[in-house]
């Protein structure tokens, strides 16, 4: 495996330090804080995903004049219509560190995760750019979602498929934590 996965030395549910092992370490570090929402009904996991059937979780950047649960709603309004929703628990955080596309810097995007209930879908308010990806949203059972997405990413060689196989990573963190 490319990754270098750790468990740091915590309470919270979720807390690891994800890694590309082979990376140059003279670069500078594109830091960044992000939400991303765990919804989960039974063994099925809500998921965004494009053309590629790559899953993920929904979720996106805190902006300078928000809070990590008001960029939460946000982005899940945003990538799944999510209108009313409950924050049920804060599971905990992943820092990744792996390359950036198109730039000569290592992202080290520190994910926050949220379990969330969401009891009113609407209509996703696609930003541009999840327009032209053709993101959609879906409930799919966890095993199948990371069978999907090693078997896509496999064969991949696209610069944006490290987010990827990070959130397999992930997929498999909460599948263990649940029972899934």
């Amino acid at each position: 495996m490319l990754l270098k996965i750790e468990k740091q030395n915590s309470s919270l549910a979720i807390d690891y330090k994800i890694e590309v092992k082979d990376y140059d370490h003279t670069l500078a570090l594109d830091k960044r804080i992000a939400v991303r929402g765990v919804c989960l009904k039974g063994s099925e996991i809500l998921v965004v995903y494009t053309d590629d059937f790559l899953y993920g979780t929904p979720g996106g950047g805190v902006e300078d004049d928000e809070t990590m649960e008001l960029t939460l709603k946000r982005e899940l309004l945003e990538e799944v219509g999510a209108i009313e929703l409950t924050v049920l628990d804060y599971l905990g955080k992943i820092e990744e560190v792996r390359p950036r596309i198109h730039s000569d810097k290592i992202f080290n995007p520190i994910m926050h995760y949220y379990l969330v209930d969401i009891t009113t879908f609407g209509e996703p308010q696609l930003i541009e750019y999840e327009k032209e990806l053709n993101l959609r949203a879906s409930f799919i059972n966890i095993n199948d979602a990371i069978k999907q997405n090693n078997d896509v990413l496999s064969s991949s060689d696209k610069p944006y498929s490290w987010f990827y196989h990070f959130q397999t990573e992930l997929f498999k963190i909460i599948k263990e934590l649940y029972n899934l």
